[in-house]
């Protein structure tokens, strides 16, 4: 049982297995020394077959583009590691000293951006991003300036006494503790939208998680795994794009019409919506609602001008509270402009169909055709 254990932590911290263990240790280097030239190819062919990566028009085109670029960086930063001996030599310092910490910082921020480009896609608010990660990454660092003076006395030294040991040792439960805390409110965020909103889902992650789950417990294929669990989760929130504004990230007409069905096949009442009007100032509009939209609703662009923001359980204080704010933010705002708002609110026995239709047959919408 003791040798069970010694071999799962060793995985879990690429730490030197030796003894019996020594050929299953051979095995598992040359098999992720492999995995990380076929992920780095793979990753590479990925971005390059997604042309919205190189426009970046959206958010989440943005925050994948960034994801992909940590990973790329980290899987470069890794190769020259496991090739330093014949590459730069056996006392290369700062390959030694600073290679190890900055491929776990750009693990652990790939783990982060993952999450943020989850949150995003369900959520779409800028400002709620803002306001839940402001401080996420601090541990990250933390974590590894440890590392990186851990490394540098141990070369400076020659030696690894006890302390430098145990701290070794503590580093890497809490580097495995805080990425697997980001996966595991990935999910929570996934499935308590799934709750909250009376909607079809598009992001569906407990089908790919093990990827990320193997990446964290298993040091030596972490960055590797990390590509595939980002590959499949792009893919998947890709479904749903047919129902979405590439240039705004907003819902289109189709995806009201998919949602009011949906809602009515689940029996589902309730829901206000604010039909906004910006005459000539579509793009402005759309800047400012992905900045201070309330987090528990929809947007949709009806027309090249007109918005309408869809809640899930909007009352009617909430719902002026909004206006307000909008109108506000429109008229402060560089552009300098007032918007048309007419809020609409669902009947007690009115299906979701009829009131999708209702919105649809506003003055606004046909003064804006």
């Amino acid at each position: 049982m003791v040798d069970i254990f010694k071999f799962l932590f060793c995985l879990m911290a690429e730490y030197d297995m030796g003894g019996d263990f020594r050929e299953i240790e051979d095995f598992l280097r040359r098999v992720s020394g492999i995995m990380l030239y076929v992920a780095l190819a793979g990753l590479i062919f990925f971005v390059i077959l997604n042309p919205g990566f190189r426009k970046r028009k959206n958010i989440e085109d943005k925050v994948m583009l960034g994801e992909c670029l940590l990973l790329f960086v980290a899987l470069i930063i890794e190769i020259l590691y496991r090739n330093q001996y014949s590459i730069f030599g056996r006392y290369f310092v700062t390959i030694y000293v600073l290679a190890p910490p900055i491929i776990d910082m750009l693990y652990m921020m790939a783990v982060l951006q993952w999450l943020i480009f989850v949150d995003y896609s369900l959520y779409h608010s800028v400002d709620h991003i803002k306001r839940r990660y402001k401080f996420s990454a601090v541990p990250v660092f933390v974590i590894v300036i440890v590392n990186i003076f851990q490394n540098l006395y141990i070369y400076t030294s020659g030696e690894e006494n006890e302390i430098m040991r145990s701290l070794f040792f503590a580093t890497q439960y809490i580097k495995t503790a805080i990425e697997l805390f980001y996966i595991l409110v990935a999910v929570y965020l996934s499935a308590s939208y799934g709750k909250e909103h009376n909607e079809p889902g598009f992001i569906r992650l407990r089908a790919f998680i093990i990827p990320f789950v193997l990446g964290c417990l298993v040091r030596r294929f972490d960055v590797s795994l990390m590509v595939i669990g980002v590959v499949l989760t792009c893919e998947t929130v890709k479904k749903r794009y047919k129902y979405i504004d590439r240039e705004t990230g907003f819902y289109n007409r189709a995806f009201l019409d998919v949602v009011s069905s949906y809602r009515d096949a689940n029996n589902y009442v309730g829901g206000n919506g604010i039909l906004i009007k910006a005459e000539d100032k579509g793009k402005d509009m759309a800047d400012l609602l992905n900045e201070i939209r309330p987090s528990d609703s929809n947007v949709f662009l009806l027309d090249r001008d007109c918005f309408l923001i869809l809640g899930e359980s909007f009352r009617d204080s909430a719902v002026k509270m909004a206006v307000m704010t909008i109108t506000e933010a429109a008229e402060t705002s560089e552009a300098g402009y007032t918007p048309q708002i007419e809020t609409v609110r669902r009947e007690k026995n009115e299906t979701a169909k009829d009131f999708a239709n209702r919105i649809l047959s506003s003055r606004l919408l046909k003064d804006a055709a």
